[in-house]
Order: C-alpha cells, then structure tokens, then sequence
C-alpha cells in the first residue's frame, strides 16, 4: 500500500505566525468598489509536464498553512510504488514547496513557531492486486466498481 495524495494542514499561534502569505483574491464591482477579498491559493509547479508534480498551498488565515498534492509521484516520479509514511512525505512535499515559492518553514522556524503535526484532511491510497487470470481481474473490477469512490 502506499500514499497517492495528500492534504493536510498545518498550525502555528497566530502570534508566532512567520508571515507566509498565499496571497488574496479581491473582486471589485465595475466602479472599483471591493465586494469581496479572500486568501488565495498559490499552485507550485516544478516545470515537469506530468499534472500530478504540481502541489497547492494556501494560507486560509495567519497561523494555518494548507498543503494538496501527490508526494510519491513528486519525489520519484512516477507512483507505481511508494511509501506509506505520511509525515516523511508531507515533510518532503514541503520542502518542494519552500524550495520552489518558500510557503513551508524550515527546520528552525517550525521549531520556532512552535507548528503542529499536520493534521490529513485527505489521504489517497494504492495498492496493487495481482491475478492469476484476465477473467479474474475482470470479475474482481466488475465486483468493486460498484462500490469504488474515485474518478478513474
């Protein structure tokens, strides 16, 4: 089994918050008026063509920090195997991100800003069925499709 997707979010007192911003999305009314202002989220690529490398973050107030995306598939390049550690690829999944925007702490400012385990809004998981058979495959889709919660 091994981790396909992530989302968690991250806490810290808003009074040691280190001031990572997203950035907001504002709609203003044809008079220039603001209507509506709201955290933004920020989408990190890493110039590969593959969809699945890029990552979301998103700071929805001062003290939380939101991170979504595929780990396994980020860090090998493919997911046709991978690990099931969740901290040990959010934390490296945030590296990524501090790497390539600097929206995740460091090793000292995490400390520092005293930020919480992360807590799993989702977690997709893979596992890989072997059969004997065509015919035994078949059956066994047909059997879970029914069931299934996904997209593929």
């Amino acid at each position: 089994m091994q981790v396909d997707w992530i989302s968690a979010i991250t806490e810290t007192p808003p009074t040691l918050w280190p001031g990572y911003t997203s950035g907001e999305r504002v709609t203003l009314d044809p008079r220039g008026r603001m209507l509506d202002r709201r955290p933004s989220m920020h989408h990190v690529d890493d110039g590969e063509p593959s969809s699945s490398r890029n990552f979301t973050v998103w700071t929805p107030n001062h003290g939380s920090l939101y991170l979504s995306g595929n780990p396994v598939k980020l860090l090998q390049g493919h997911n046709l195997w991978g690990s099931d550690d969740l901290l040990g690829l959010y934390l490296e999944a945030g590296v990524f991100v501090r790497h390539h925007v600097g929206l995740f702490p460091g090793p000292q400012s995490w400390k520092a800003c005293m930020f919480s385990r992360p807590r799993f809004t989702r977690i997709d998981l893979t596992r890989s069925y072997r059969f004997q058979t065509q015919a035994e495959a078949d059956d066994y889709i047909r059997f879970v499709a029914g069931n299934a919660r996904s997209r593929h």
